[in-house]
């Protein structure tokens, strides 16, 4: 398994998830919001329980991809 993690910004450290609906469905993210990624489907989250867990690294390096193209930089972590 495998997270993405940013590397480089204003978001450096912040893990990779899917969007979520927000704090109105998740009191969690009131003081650290999710932070989407426009035309990605993807969110910078603090919270590390957020992150997006890729069972496969080939899915990982396409959304790396992505997110390098709307100037996002990641690296992949593995556990």
């Amino acid at each position: 398994m495998s997270i993405l993690i940013v590397t480089s910004g204003e978001y450096k450290g912040r893990y990779v998830g899917q969007q979520c609906s927000g704090p109105r469905v998740n009191p969690v993210l009131n003081q650290n919001p999710e932070m989407p990624v426009f035309g990605t489907g993807y969110s910078l989250f603090i919270q590390e329980k957020f992150a997006f867990h890729f069972e496969i690294d080939s899915n990982a390096v396409a959304v790396q991809t992505g997110l390098r193209k709307c100037h996002v930089d990641t690296k992949v972590v593995h556990f």
